[in-house]
């Protein structure tokens, strides 16, 4: 997939298969709890909007570590619960259960033995990235991530203001407005599933210097 030789896990069935049967892409149906992943058998592992979904955001952390060989790589994925977009009931999501900053997600990463190399926020704010190496140290979870200064950072992002006058508003409308139109010409000159897939993807991660 995309050049890499890759492997991934899907809890849905239909979403699974269709992976699967459609896009040709090595799924497994289930979840990494089930043991049907073998460990320290990856470089890399990769998360992109899933450790808010789970119940546990340290154990599959840990369970994460578990898959790489050592010195192997995690990036992990996650809505920014400090940034202004989205505005009102759209920034809580029923299937969210718990909500990031960039110091409770390092805090989280340390405390399942990886060693946080780099993280950051997307380019309009919406996100956290986080990359990790495993190290098999792991350092006890702070009683309180959130201090009050994270907290004051919340309160501001939930502020109009903030929403209205961030730098990057109309290039965030221009580049949705962009993907979509992207998403629909891949989906109208393909032939196939997988081609859709393929020239959305080449569309989505194409360097950033070539879309200004």
């Amino acid at each position: 997939m995309l050049g890499y030789e890759a492997t991934g896990v899907e809890a849905d069935p239909a979403y699974a298969e269709f992976a699967r049967s459609m896009l040709r892409a090595p799924v497994t149906t289930g979840f990494l709890e089930d043991g049907r992943v073998p460990e320290r058998q990856f470089d890399c592992v990769t998360a992109f909007h899933v450790i808010e979904h789970v119940f546990d955001p340290v154990q599959f952390l840990v369970i994460l570590r578990r898959l790489v060989r050592p010195g192997g790589k995690l990036l992990l994925e996650a809505p920014d619960v400090e940034s202004p977009f989205p505005r009102g009931n759209r920034r809580f999501h029923r299937a969210h259960l718990h909500y990031f900053s960039l110091e409770s997600l390092a805090a989280c990463v340390a405390a399942a033995g990886w060693n946080k190399l780099e993280c950051g926020r997307s380019w309009d704010g919406g996100n956290l990235f986080l990359l990790a190496q495993e190290s098999g140290a792991a350092r006890q979870l702070p009683d309180s991530p959130q201090g009050p200064a994270s907290l004051q950072r919340f309160r501001d992002a939930m502020r109009a203001a903030a929403y209205y006058g961030s730098p990057v508003l109309v290039r965030r409308l221009q580049r949705q407005v962009f993907s979509r139109a992207m998403e629909w010409f891949a989906a109208a000159v393909s032939s196939g599933p997988e081609q859709v897939f393929q020239r959305a993807a080449a569309a989505h991660f194409r360097p950033e210097a070539a879309r200004r």
